[in-house]
């Protein structure tokens, strides 16, 4: 049998996606390999782990356990669907996005940040330009040529817009440079806490390094599998889906990430990012050998742990999350 085709049914089915098989053999051979896990899984028990690495904060009662499914936000409607092709982008964005729009006012609020006049004007019309350039794609364009709604809902349904300040809040009405650290700083609640010894990223440079400047982004929610395929042809083939050279289809930093999931939870009330999915990021750091590690993040209960290690984690029954990647499109 086809040894690629058996691992792409398995991880169509992990997401969700499912359908017939028409090769009866690989529709035999995948029920064969998926059923020691099924039966692995209806008798799951929490085994007590031998070892743990060093590049991890979590703690031990929370390090395996079955992942549970993003919940999604319903769509809900206030009054009656409007005329789209009446509206501006900004209101077309609120009746396609929902509460997955996190406006520039809604953002003030959860960062801490008091935005003057002039900042907001800058914010509003960067949004502005942001929501031209996405409502050009060619697929949406068609849709709010045809003023098919719907469509439009069913197209950005795994998405959500965020801006990523460069900044945040200190509670003293003055400002923070956005980092890993001041996350953690006003945001505690979403960090595993150590009671003895610091967390070893708090050694690193990543841990304090700032974002570099604000920027709007449509963010995917829902991951892609990089099990067999590198996080670059994933992010190129997602980019090709919009239409998009490779180079808009951008993967997060362990800061982007950590940002977004944080943005998310505060503003849905949903972690929308906690999935069984071991995060891969763009971010890297030297132990001091010549060898480069990369950060990856995971969340459960709403708390985000920070590990590292060489090359991209792997899926193994102990612990039962994906190695993928949450494409940021910039149009």
């Amino acid at each position: 049998m086809n040894r690629d085709e058996l691992a792409q049914a398995i991880i169509d089915l992990e997401n969700g996606q499912f359908g017939p098989l028409e090769d009866e053999q690989l529709a035999q051979e995948l029920g064969q390999h998926l059923k020691p896990l099924i039966d692995q899984g209806v008798s799951f028990h929490t085994p007590s782990p031998s070892h743990r690495s060093q590049e991890t904060d979590e703690p031990l009662d929370r390090e395996l356990g079955p992942a549970k499914p993003p919940v999604r936000t319903p769509v809900r409607f206030d009054g009656p669907t409007p005329e789209i092709a009446t509206l501006s982008n900004r209101d077309r964005a609120r009746w396609i996005f929902m509460e997955r729009f996190i406006p520039p006012e809604q953002l003030e609020t959860i960062i801490g940040c008091v935005f003057s006049p002039e900042e907001s004007d800058r914010h509003n019309r960067e949004l502005d330009e942001f929501l031209d350039r996405l409502f050009l794609l060619t697929d949406v364009a068609s849709a709010l040529e045809a003023c098919d709604l719907p469509a439009l809902q069913k197209m950005f349904s795994s998405t959500l817009i965020l801006m990523r300040h460069k900044e945040l809040g200190d509670g003293e009405n003055g400002r923070l440079p956005c980092s890993i650290e001041n996350l953690r700083l006003r945001f505690d609640a979403y960090f595993y806490k150590r009671r003895s010894v610091p967390n070893w990223y708090e050694e690193q440079s990543f841990y304090s390094e700032p974002l570099e400047r604000s920027q709007w982004v449509l963010c995917e929610i829902d991951y892609l599998n990089c099990t067999l395929r590198s996080p670059e042809k994933r992010l190129s083939n997602y980019a090709r889906t919009w239409s998009l050279p490779s180079s808009s289809s951008v993967q997060k930093s362990a800061l982007e990430d950590i940002y977004d999931r944080i943005i998310c939870g505060e503003a849905l009330q949903e972690h929308l990012f906690e999935q069984n999915c071991n995060s891969c990021t763009t971010t890297q750091y030297d132990k001091g050998m010549g060898v480069h590690h990369s950060v990856y993040t995971v969340q459960k209960d709403r708390k985000i742990a920070i590990h590292g290690k060489v090359g991209l984690p792997r899926w193994r029954t102990s612990r039962r999350l994906w190695p993928g990647v949450y494409p940021t499109l910039i149009p």
